[in-house]
């Protein structure tokens, strides 16, 4: 990894604007939302070309008062062979060039009155690294999510980009990133969210790393609405 401070900084400067300006004044009070994540995630590598991920989260939406939960799993699975030299475990995906991943996800919705799971979702991604520059890396990912709404069945198909640079302070690695996502919803037939996200990941020890993060979500179908997410993930390797 990267060793520029200077470029560690200037990166959490970028973020700190982008996120600044995706916090204005966008939307009237009634379309906006602000909601407050925690997740959990787990991988264990089970060799070279597959990784298991469980992933778990608590969402609070502040302006419905009500809760969202997530639990997921996922098996990665490398379709192209290592492209540097081995590094942390954690950094599976960042040895990679090419990999996939499938899983099965359900997300649950509950309020003072009612809990029922509002969601299930088999997802299929695919995810190209682009290669790297003076330590910064360029990343596509491709997904396929086959959606179970309330019983009514759709597909909706994503492409994200990402952004990141692998650096220290000090002797701690801290991976600043910036990321945009679309998706289309075969519900609409129409591009019907795009979510804008900055954060950092920060190297807590060999098998923990932290991540707090902000997210701008904004929904064009069925109307158009903001979302506000700050969160924070925890991450477990063993």
């Amino acid at each position: 990894m990267g060793h520029s401070l200077p470029a560690v900084r200037t990166l959490l400067l970028a973020i700190l604007m982008l996120a600044t300006v995706a916090a204005g004044p966008h939307a009237r009070a009634g379309d906006r939302r602000q909601e407050y994540e925690v997740d959990f995630d787990a991988y264990h590598q089970l060799n070279e070309q597959f990784r298991l991920y469980l992933a778990a989260s608590v969402t609070d939406v502040e302006s419905q008062g009500s809760n969202k939960g997530q639990g997921a799993a996922y098996l990665d699975i490398t379709l192209k062979g290592v492209v540097r030299e081995r590094l942390h475990m954690a950094d599976w995906a960042r040895e990679r060039k090419v990999w996939v991943r499938v899983g099965y996800a359900q997300y649950r919705l509950w309020d003072a009155d009612i809990e029922d799971v509002s969601e299930r979702r088999g997802v299929l991604q695919l995810t190209i690294r682009s290669g790297s520059w003076e330590h910064f890396q360029l990343t596509h990912r491709f997904g396929l999510d086959y959606r179970s709404l309330e019983g009514n069945v759709s597909q909706r198909y994503r492409y994200r980009l990402n952004l990141e640079y692998l650096g220290k302070i000090d002797e701690t690695p801290v991976i600043p990133y910036v990321r945009g996502e679309v998706y289309y919803d075969s519900r609409y037939s129409d591009w019907s969210k795009q979510t804008y996200q900055t954060g950092f990941e920060i190297n807590l020890s060999p098998r923990w790393r932290v991540e707090p993060y902000f997210a701008l979500d904004i929904d064009t179908r069925p109307s158009k609405t903001y979302t506000d997410r700050i969160g924070v993930a925890v991450r477990f390797y063993w």
